[in-house]
């Protein structure tokens, strides 16, 4: 019995030390915990205010967008305005050529 006694004393002793070893484990790890939180919680931050970046940058985007749009609508009116000018251009020069020929002919049969 007394072996039995010594072995429990022994059994205590040995729960202490492992409930010693298991708090200093939980509160190390508590600590890890919290610094992770921590660090967890500042990258939410970081990462909020990257959004928020993004967001303005996306409405950035959509407002060039539409004057992007705008612009390639003009420049499209302003070429039908340029082929336009060119086509009546040509056909002015056209003009002042027969104009020119007919003149010419003219001539010619009034010095004859």
């Amino acid at each position: 019995m007394h072996v039995a006694t010594t072995r429990r004393k022994k059994g205590n002793g040995d729960d202490s030390e492992l409930a010693r070893g298991f708090s200093v484990v939980v509160e190390e790890m508590r600590g890890h915990f919290k610094v992770f939180g921590e660090q967890l919680s500042l990258q939410g931050d970081r990462l909020a205010r990257v959004e928020d970046k993004v967001t303005r940058l996306d409405e950035k985007v959509t407002r060039l967008d539409e004057r992007m749009d705008r612009v390639e609508h003009r420049l499209g009116l302003v070429e039908v305005a340029v082929l336009g000018v060119g086509r009546e251009l040509k056909r002015k020069v056209d003009r002042d050529e027969v104009e020119a020929i007919v003149e010419g002919v003219l001539a010619r049969k009034a010095s004859r």
